[in-house]
């Protein structure tokens, strides 16, 4: 995995439960809404990933700071928040950034109580399981990750890497 950053400013933004129909007619489409029924709310500063016909949004703030999992399945137009199939991550954090490469799903980066974190997370939908295998040399949140087209590398570019 290959990692690149340059210093941006700090930027939270919400995910919202929208689809873009035909690319010519460049037209969003409602959804169902996620509302998160652990929380009661929706999510803002979270990783959100698709991967096949699933959109993951993973931590972020929901009331409050959290580790917590919704996957949003797109033929069907339904959420599924937690259980077995979506458990939570281990640290939870917001400003975080997201993306697919060597067959998981990134949670990078991200703000904690104390500032920026270095913890980058892995979620592996074939057991839906958490790992840590790696983390940051630089602790960053609000960070922008693109994954590569061969899925096998992500870059990170800015986030804010001071407490304030």
């Amino acid at each position: 995995m290959t990692a690149r950053h340059a210093t941006i400013p700090y930027c939270v933004a919400a995910v919202a439960a929208l689809a873009l129909s035909a690319p010519a007619q460049v037209q969003w489409v409602a959804r169902a809404p996620m509302l998160d029924p652990r929380t009661n709310t929706g999510v803002e500063g979270a990783a959100g990933v698709v991967r096949g016909t699933k959109l993951y949004v993973s931590h972020g703030t929901r009331g409050t700071v959290s580790a917590l999992l919704s996957i949003y399945d797109i033929p069907s137009d339904t959420w599924t928040h937690g259980g077995a199939t979506a458990p939570s991550g281990g640290v939870e954090r917001y400003a975080v950034g997201g993306g697919y490469a060597v067959d998981n799903i990134w949670v990078i980066g991200g703000r904690r109580t104390l500032g920026p974190t270095t913890t980058m997370e892995a979620f592996n939908t074939t057991p839906n399981a958490w790992s840590s295998p790696v983390h940051l040399t630089v602790a960053r949140a609000g960070c922008a990750v693109a994954s590569f087209p061969n899925f096998d590398q992500l870059v990170i570019a800015g986030g804010r890497t001071g407490a304030a």
